[in-house]
């Protein structure tokens, strides 16, 4: 599956070490659409755990909303992707470092004018943050563990829609998201396979089980592969699996 995004942290890093054209760098034109389109691919993973993160410590919805696009914007317009060494760290720990700053610096941008610099605003697409943060975070009182927490439901929803596209490319008679509920952490009820047979006529139960079989094979794959998106280093890609398996599936 080569549209699997394995190597957008270490080329995010590269085109950022080389300058950004709001600083006047060496990018090339093609080089900065690049560069903002792994960009807005990361930011659709991190966007939400950094909105949850920000409300653990600022606590109001709008201020970490603000915050959450602002820390994105100046990935670019300040270069902080340019002062990350890849062979360090994972994106999601340097990203928190990062919010930590804009945290601390809070109340002199409060009274700032807004940043933007011509540059066109990210896709963050926060719609509903407030309320899922309350349903799902509000009771958690290190914003930390409430980031990473968030992190790894956005890294299953990421895998889960991969599964999805690459079923449908083979399977048209039976919905994906009847078939959810029998993989790990697919987060519905597990409805039964003979109950799907007989809502699709033409398939049987153990061609559903055959189908889920290869679909849990498949989900270490997929989930290794959008994990790698965020870290340049096989050992610590391999770390973040097994940290997300300990965080969602209680392993």
């Amino acid at each position: 599956m080569s549209n699997f995004p394995n190597t957008m942290w270490t080329r995010l890093i590269h085109l950022a070490a080389k300058g950004t054209a709001s600083a006047g760098g060496s990018l090339s034109e093609t080089e900065c659409a690049e560069a903002k389109q792994a960009l807005e691919q990361l930011c659709q993973l991190y966007r939400y755990p950094v909105y949850v993160y920000l409300r653990g410590r600022v606590r109001s919805h709008e201020e970490a909303e603000d915050l959450t696009q602002e820390c994105f914007l100046k990935l670019f317009e300040l270069g902080w992707l340019g002062k990350a060494d890849r062979q360090r760290g994972k994106f999601r720990t340097f990203l928190l470092e990062h919010v930590d700053g804009l945290v601390s610096d809070r109340f002199k941008r409060r009274n700032a004018k807004k940043r933007g610099g011509g540059v066109d605003p990210l896709p963050l697409d926060l719609e509903n943050a407030a309320e899922r943060f309350e349903e799902q975070f509000a009771e958690i009182t290190d914003p930390a563990r409430a980031y990473d927490l968030a992190w790894a439901g956005q890294v299953m929803d990421r895998t889960m829609e991969l599964l999805d596209q690459d079923y449908a490319r083979r399977h048209a008679d039976v919905p994906f998201s009847e078939l959810r509920g029998h993989l790990p952490g697919g987060g519905c009820a597990r409805r039964p396979y003979a109950d799907i047979a007989r809502q699709y006529p033409g398939v049987l139960v153990n061609a559903l089980e055959v189908r889920v079989s290869r679909l849990k094979d498949r989900f270490p794959e997929v989930l290794r592969s959008v994990l790698s998106a965020s870290t340049a280093d096989p050992v610590l890609a391999e770390e973040e699996y097994r940290y997300f398996v300990q965080l969602i599936l209680g392993a």
